[in-house]
Parts: C-alpha cells; sequence; structure tokens
C-alpha cells in the first residue's frame, strides 16, 4: 500500500519524484517569465500541473528582501536603501513587482493588477522606471532601453536572465 500524501492528490513517492524532475525555482520563474504555463511546464517535466503550481507556490511564499524571488529579478539592489520602505511602496514599484511576479507564475488580486495596468499604461506611453535620487520614477524611454519596461542602472552588468522578466509584453492584455 503507498505511503500517505503530503498533499491530497499523490503518495510520498509521487512528491519525491517531483522534486527531483521538476527544476529548481529560478530555472521555473524562467520558464514561465517566456511564456510557457504550468500545463507546458507539466508536460515537458512529466508531472501534474499542480505539481507545477506547488513548486512555483512554495519557493515564492517564505522569502522576502534581496533573497526573494522577484527581488533577485531586479537590477536594483535596494535591501539597505535608506529609504527602502518608502521607494518599495511606491505605486510605479509595485507595478513593476507585480509584473514580476505574474511573470514568475503568481496568482495577483486585484489591487496588483490594478497597479500592474497602471505601470503598463506609462509603458505604453513610452515611458520606462528608473531608479532616482528621491526614489522610483517614471522618465521618457530611450533607444537604449530597448525591450525593458525599466531603465537599466548604470555600471550595473546586463543580465540575461532578469532581462527575461523586465521586457515590455508583446502580446495579450498588456502588450501595446
Amino acid at each position: 500500500m503507498p505511503s500517505r500524501p503530503p498533499t491530497a492528490t499523490g503518495t510520498v513517492e509521487d512528491y519525491m519524484r517531483m522534486a527531483q524532475t521538476l527544476p529548481d525555482h529560478l530555472e521555473l520563474a524562467k520558464l514561465t517569465a517566456a511564456g510557457m504555463t504550468q500545463e507546458e511546464i507539466a508536460a515537458r517535466y512529466g508531472v501534474s500541473q499542480s505539481a507545477v503550481s506547488a513548486k512555483l507556490t512554495r519557493n515564492n511564499r517564505y522569502a522576502k528582501g534581496a533573497q526573494s524571488p522577484v527581488s533577485s529579478a531586479l537590477p536594483w539592489n535596494i535591501a539597505n536603501h535608506p529609504e527602502k520602505r518608502r521607494i518599495t511602496n511606491q505605486a510605479a514599484f509595485r507595478g513593476l513587482r507585480y509584473l514580476v511576479r505574474q511573470r514568475m507564475g503568481d496568482t495577483l488580486t486585484e489591487r496588483a493588477f490594478k497597479d500592474l495596468r497602471n505601470f503598463l499604461d506609462h509603458v505604453r506611453e513610452g515611458e520606462v522606471l528608473a531608479l532616482g535620487v528621491d526614489g522610483f520614477e517614471y522618465v521618457p524611454r530611450r533607444e537604449t532601453d530597448g525591450e525593458l519596461v525599466i531603465r537599466w542602472p548604470e555600471g550595473v552588468p546586463r543580465d540575461r536572465v532578469k532581462e527575461a522578466y523586465l521586457r515590455r509584453p508583446t502580446e495579450g492584455l498588456w502588450a501595446p
């Protein structure tokens, strides 16, 4: 007889197979940022959609600050910024954070969708988000911004993985 499941849908053996089969959280986040659905990821790795959802949820549930998946996808290190609390509560930053969370597979609340819509309205109007002296601000898009929704900070090496989360949406509800 199989052992009792850690979830309601499978045995411990199934759970262990899923844990060994699915890639780490960063790879999962890259796949979702690339537009793959949880069903497509599940098919690729031979697991259920609920297993993918569970791993994405577990990976995002407890991480805070600079170690959170969302913070690690951003090019700014704001963990020690003297105005961290104020700037991370700005609507513009919240919109960016929700864009990244959505691309990592999170389900957003109605309020989060409002912040995301507002953020993407600015992007559609030709602006990007930049970290200035007084916090985050929308600035006119430059050619050097490329397809990003942010102004990449000077002196910070470009990172293709991070850039994948920070590209302008090209299809669906959020496309220009």
